[in-house]
């Protein structure tokens, strides 16, 4: 964690690419305030990651922070592509959060900036922290890696110092070469463990055969939530479908399923604890969620997402987690998961 001796104030913010960015900064949150210091947050008025935050912290400061609004392919051959397309909304963004933090660290007195993901959050006035699980980014080609790696680096080194959400142990770690690349970026590294805003529920019978946690980028989300819906009424009887929608208004309804928009913390931790099995995404929040939990898990990689089929991919070998393609036949995978031998790590800081 960061060291907040001599801060009275902090600015943070998660990049709106998907609610995980948001959620793993709760148990920083915590922290912070439980020293005593005040957090200013900064995020996209009326967007979900803000009420999930309001949520949590209505104490807290907010201010209005466009996000990068980034959308996605519904192929995973399109997705490089269309990511790329919007590279200069991306580095437009990016430019506008720099000067975004420099005026609110001036109009705020801020002692201290957190960036988790966003490249241009920080200050040349002030320590920056960047809060990164992926010093090394996936993608297909061996030339585009090398290039992007560079650009990862040439936005991480302008910051103070870096916090990797990961084990230091080259081996016994979550995100292997995502979090522990050959080459290091010029500021400081430091590893400071998983981070779960979520926590055991001890004593509690189970109420669901499988709890399904929907998230990531539209319209990848919806489409598995469909393909889902179609299966699980016919695959199983006890099923929760939390759709991670802080922001939906609208019930769905489905037989023999149990469907909610959201659940805040203290329920999803009690949903969890009553459940065999979850499936969900394979972004590294819930990863790391899973294995704190030491919580038998179904993952399902966004099509296109290299970080997340990379991860998918070294999980499933390890049997730390199962996990399958989208495009797959889901009623069979969700066979094979229940026979899977599941063998979940006891990590150690």
């Amino acid at each position: 964690m960061v060291k907040t001796s001599k801060i009275n104030n902090i600015l943070l913010s998660p990049l709106d690419w998907g609610l995980g960015h948001t959620t793993r900064c709760f148990p920083l949150i915590d922290q912070y305030l439980a020293e005593g210091c005040r957090v200013f947050i900064a995020c996209q008025p009326g967007s979900a990651s803000e009420k999930m935050l309001m949520q949590a912290y209505p104490q807290i400061t907010y201010l209005p922070l466009q996000g990068y609004n980034i959308t996605y392919s519904r192929t995973r051959k399109g997705f490089i592509a269309k990511i790329a397309g919007q590279a200069p909304k991306i580095l437009s963004a990016i430019r506008n959060e720099h000067r975004f933090v420099e005026a609110a660290v001036m109009r705020h007195g801020i002692d201290l900036v957190v960036s988790d993901n966003r490249y241009g959050f920080y200050s040349r006035k002030v320590r920056s922290v960047f809060i990164t699980h992926q010093l090394s980014i996936r993608v297909p080609c061996r030339f585009l890696q090398a290039v992007v790696q560079r650009i990862n680096y040439s936005f991480i080194n302008k910051f103070s110092e870096c916090l990797v959400p990961d084990f230091a142990d080259k081996d016994m770690n979550l995100a292997g070469r995502l979090s522990h690349p050959e080459k290091w970026p010029s500021i400081p590294v430091k590893y400071i463990g998983p981070l779960s805003r979520l926590k055991p529920v001890p004593g509690v019978e189970k109420k669901y055969d499988l709890l399904v946690l929907l998230s990531g980028p539209e319209p990848q989300r919806s489409i598995l939530e469909e393909k889902l819906l179609e299966v699980l009424p016919y695959r199983m009887q006890r099923v929760l479908l939390v759709r991670g929608l802080p922001n939906a208004t609208e019930k769905v309804y489905c037989e023999n399923v149990r469907v909610e928009n959201y659940l805040g913390v203290k329920d999803l931790s009690q949903a969890i604890a009553q459940s065999e099995f979850v499936l969900a995404r394979a972004g590294y929040t819930t990863v790391m969620e899973m294995i704190c939990l030491q919580k038998r898990s179904i993952l399902i990689p966004t099509p296109g997402q290299t970080e997340q089929e990379y991860l998918a991919k070294r999980l499933h070998q390890q049997q730390w987690a199962f996990c399958f393609s989208q495009g797959d036949d889901i009623q069979q995978r969700l066979d094979q998961a229940m026979q899977f031998n599941f063998m979940l790590p006891a990590l150690q800081a």
